[in-house]
Order: C-alpha cells, then sequence, then structure tokens
C-alpha cells in the first residue's frame, strides 16, 4: 500500500500583479490543490512459473502420426 499527499491544508495561493495603461490589477486566486493518492497492489495466484510439462508441437505430433 502506498499513499502520497499533495498541499493537504490547502495553503496554496496564486498571486498576479497586471499592469497596462496606467491601470495596476493585483489579485490573488486559491484554487482547489487538495491531492490525496492510495495505492493498493495485489497480487494473484502462483508466482513461480512452471516449465512446458509434455507439449508438443504441431511438428512434433506429424511426425508421431507419420510413425
Amino acid at each position: 500500500m502506498a499513499r502520497q499527499g499533495k498541499d493537504l491544508l490547502n495553503t496554496t495561493i496564486k498571486r498576479y500583479t497586471i499592469g497596462a495603461y496606467r491601470a495596476s490589477v493585483d489579485a490573488h486566486t486559491k484554487p482547489v490543490s487538495r491531492v490525496v493518492k492510495l495505492t493498493f497492489t495485489r497480487h494473484f495466484g502462483n508466482q513461480q512459473v512452471k516449465g512446458a510439462a509434455g507439449r508438443r508441437t504441431d511438428i512434433e505430433d506429424a511426425k508421431r502420426r507419420r510413425k
């Protein structure tokens, strides 16, 4: 299990200053920036791979039928 969080206390403030034609605007916004991610990973089944037991290829089957 993994946890990840970003700005949990919601403290991010974006500040802007715009100046044009003898006018100036100061502004600030408070975007939604709280992010929490929770990841859970589960592996199912056997983790060891067994070899090919007794499988024949098409060529082996054809050779066996010709005998």
